[in-house]
Protein backbone atom coordinates (compact mmCIF):
# COMPACT_ATOMS: atom_id res chain seq x y z
CA UNK A 1 0.00 0.00 0.00
CA UNK A 2 1.52 3.09 -0.74
CA UNK A 3 1.85 6.57 0.85
CA UNK A 4 -1.47 8.06 -0.03
CA UNK A 5 -3.39 5.38 -0.23
CA UNK A 6 -2.75 4.79 3.72
CA UNK A 7 -3.57 8.87 4.08
CA UNK A 8 -6.53 8.75 2.55
CA UNK A 9 -7.89 5.32 4.29
CA UNK A 10 -6.93 7.39 8.00
CA UNK A 11 -8.40 10.42 7.00
CA UNK A 12 -11.81 9.25 4.72
CA UNK A 13 -11.97 6.27 8.06
CA UNK A 14 -12.06 3.67 4.88
CA UNK A 15 -11.18 -0.24 5.84
CA UNK A 16 -7.90 -1.37 5.45
CA UNK A 17 -8.93 -3.42 2.52
CA UNK A 18 -10.86 -0.75 0.99
CA UNK A 19 -7.90 0.87 0.87
CA UNK A 20 -5.42 -1.72 -0.75
CA UNK A 21 -7.73 -2.56 -3.44
CA UNK A 22 -6.12 0.66 -5.88
CA UNK A 23 -2.68 -1.35 -5.22
CA UNK A 24 -4.13 -4.97 -5.38
CA UNK A 25 -2.19 -6.03 -8.81
CA UNK A 26 0.96 -4.09 -9.01
CA UNK A 27 4.24 -5.24 -8.59
CA UNK A 28 6.08 -4.68 -5.25
CA UNK A 29 9.04 -2.41 -5.04
CA UNK A 30 12.56 -4.00 -4.95
CA UNK A 31 13.77 -1.41 -2.47
CA UNK A 32 12.28 1.17 -0.58
CA UNK A 33 13.77 4.17 1.23
CA UNK A 34 13.10 6.63 3.90
CA UNK A 35 15.41 9.69 4.16
CA UNK A 36 14.79 11.15 7.94
CA UNK A 37 15.54 14.88 7.74
CA UNK A 38 15.47 17.14 10.93
CA UNK A 39 13.14 19.91 10.66
CA UNK A 40 16.29 21.85 10.85
CA UNK A 41 18.21 20.82 7.91
CA UNK A 42 15.04 20.97 5.96
CA UNK A 43 14.44 24.76 6.75
CA UNK A 44 18.19 25.62 5.25
CA UNK A 45 17.15 24.34 1.85
CA UNK A 46 16.38 26.31 -1.11
CA UNK A 47 12.72 27.27 -1.60
CA UNK A 48 11.25 25.87 1.68
CA UNK A 49 7.75 26.98 3.24
CA UNK A 50 6.89 27.12 -0.58
CA UNK A 51 4.27 24.10 -0.13
CA UNK A 52 1.41 24.50 1.87
CA UNK A 53 2.62 21.64 4.72
CA UNK A 54 6.14 22.95 4.88
CA UNK A 55 5.52 24.59 8.32
CA UNK A 56 7.59 23.15 10.74
CA UNK A 57 5.25 22.85 13.13
CA UNK A 58 3.12 20.18 10.68
CA UNK A 59 6.92 18.53 9.85
CA UNK A 60 8.22 17.66 13.51
CA UNK A 61 4.42 16.57 14.23
CA UNK A 62 4.48 14.35 10.85
CA UNK A 63 7.25 12.51 11.31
Amino acid sequence: MNIYSSYLCGIKGASLDWCKCPDRGLPCPDVIFYFHLSSEEALKRSGYGEERYEKKSFQEVSQ
